[in-house]
């Protein structure tokens, strides 16, 4: 072959007779290193044009597509990057949300991954209604051991609303589960999903019922928005504060509560009053707003039986 004859087969061929083999196995490996580089570049720039064109939201300089390329990651801190990417875009992540789905059907039960499992339940329920596609997946990890991702699952599926209606089964299951907190958050979805009173009133009453004081407000809340004159909720949020033992923020709340309790509201007179004196100011300030609003009904009331004189 003669000098001014370029071999296609090696690019290389032309730099010069007196190079060595082992120089030009080194410029070898630097133009394979350099057409990567240059693919790489052009792949990162072609996602900044699609997310500009999609009018996408961007986090840190990149696109929600980009952010959903990098789920499928080998490498575990870029997919957990990407999934902390995806929960700080919130709503605006829609356009991942097959991607999303994706991640949660493949990636392992293992402690290291909670992590990125929760930021994408986190991102779903967000999402909303909008996510619906993800509710087989979604459904799937109402099961999981570790009640955060399993809690996580089921605040999505409620925030997806009826388009999670394929879900209530296993919801009705989670409704029963040992866990008095999950039993609340799988009412609270069933709710949001088909509005079916009774059986959430019924689950939600057991709760109420039952010995862990932490789920008690959080079924007490749920239930006086669902049923606001359900017989339970009354005697149940007394209990509390009557509770010497309960935290100043489980009082707080259930001195709220009552106050929106009218006219049953009077039977906590006693219980309110003895807030009075507390050593937290929140106790102290839901308590007296509880018995302002107690008295105002009281005087409403009387007002309205007062019959008006005729001259």
């Amino acid at each position: 072959m003669s000098s001014s004859t370029i071999n296609l087969n090696d690019p290389l061929d032309g730099i010069g007779q007196g190079v060595s083999v082992r120089t030009r196995y080194k410029l070898a490996i630097l133009f394979v290193i350099s057409l990567l580089l240059i693919v790489m570049h052009l792949t990162s720039a072609w996602y900044l044009v699609l997310g500009h064109l999609r009018n996408e939201s961007f986090y840190e300089g990149w696109p929600v597509t980009y952010w959903a390329s990098e789920l499928d990651s080998s490498d575990e801190r870029r997919r957990g990057r990407a999934a902390y990417a995806l929960d700080k875009l919130g709503r605006s992540a829609e356009p991942a949300v097959g991607p999303l789905s994706d991640a949660l059907q493949r990636t392992a039960r293992t402690d290291r991954e909670y992590k990125f499992r929760f930021a994408v339940l986190n991102t779903l329920r967000q999402i909303g209604p909008a996510a619906e596609a993800t509710v087989p997946s979604l459904i799937q990890v109402i099961d999981d051991p570790n009640p955060f991702a399993k809690w996580g699952a089921i605040y999505a599926l409620k925030a997806i609303g009826p388009g999670a209606s394929a879900a209530l089964p296993a919801l009705r299951r989670a409704a029963q589960d040992p866990v008095p907190l999950t039993r609340v958050i799988s009412a609270q979805a069933i709710w949001a999903i088909s509005g079916d009173k009774g059986f959430c009133i019924a689950a939600l009453t057991s709760v109420i019922e039952g010995s862990d004081p932490q789920a008690h407000l959080s079924a007490l809340h749920t239930l006086s928005e669902i049923e606001p004159t359900a017989p339970v909720l009354t005697p149940a949020i007394i209990k509390i504060l009557e509770d010497d033992k309960q935290s100043a923020s489980n009082l707080s709340m259930a001195a709220s509560l009552m106050a929106e309790r009218s006219p049953e509201s009077r039977q906590a007179i006693s219980a309110l009053q003895g807030l009075r004196n507390h050593d937290d100011q929140r106790v102290r300030q839901a308590a007296a707003t509880a018995l302002s609003r107690i008295e105002e009904g009281k005087s409403n009331a009387e007002n309205q039986d007062t019959p008006v004189a005729r001259p």
